[in-house]
């Protein structure tokens, strides 16, 4: 890998990663570095990922910051 993946903007790879087909994509993407997999497991991703796939889930509340830990 080279260090422009890895230095990419947060809020770039987040939008790259929230298009993603499948959310075991975004999983294994966050295999590729520190940078990426601090990206690709944030809480506002997986929101996205879980919206796109199963729409009803916007609708769930949002887990505590004390959960998030």
């Amino acid at each position: 890998m080279t260090d422009a993946f890895a230095t990419l903007n947060p809020d770039l790879l987040h939008l790259c990663l929230s298009h993603v087909a499948h959310g075991r994509d975004a999983a294994r993407a966050g295999a590729t570095c520190k940078h990426w997999r601090a990206v690709a497991s944030t809480e506002r991703l997986w929101r996205e990922i879980c919206v796109k796939r199963w729409p009803s889930t916007a609708k769930l509340p949002r887990a505590p910051a004390s959960h998030l830990e």
